[in-house]
């Protein structure tokens, strides 16, 4: 999570934290604050999987969300996240 700034050149995606304004990063999946909103293990470990090929994979952006289209194209959280990806007009924090 992130706090609204005029600062972060490009968007912050769901489900993630966030951490810097200008040059912003991402430091994995909001674990404390899915559990807090209820949300099924299932969902967050899905998550948690999906993170890897996105962020850390060192695979472009186009590369990861194929991957994570083919692997996990069942979950509805983890579509959601990669949909606001490929949406995203200014692009994402990555």
């Amino acid at each position: 999570m992130s706090g609204a700034t005029p600062w972060s050149r490009r968007t912050t995606p769901p489900f993630l934290l966030t951490v810097g304004n200008r040059d912003a990063t991402t430091h994995g999946v909001n674990v404390i604050g899915l559990e807090r909103k209820q949300f099924p293990a299932t969902s967050i470990q899905a998550l948690r999987a999906a993170y890897r090929p996105l962020f850390r994979a060192g695979l472009t952006l186009e590369e990861a969300m194929q991957r994570v289209r083919a692997e996990m194209g069942a979950e509805a959280d983890v579509m959601e996240l990669v949909d606001f990806m490929a949406a995203s007009k200014r692009g994402v924090i990555r």
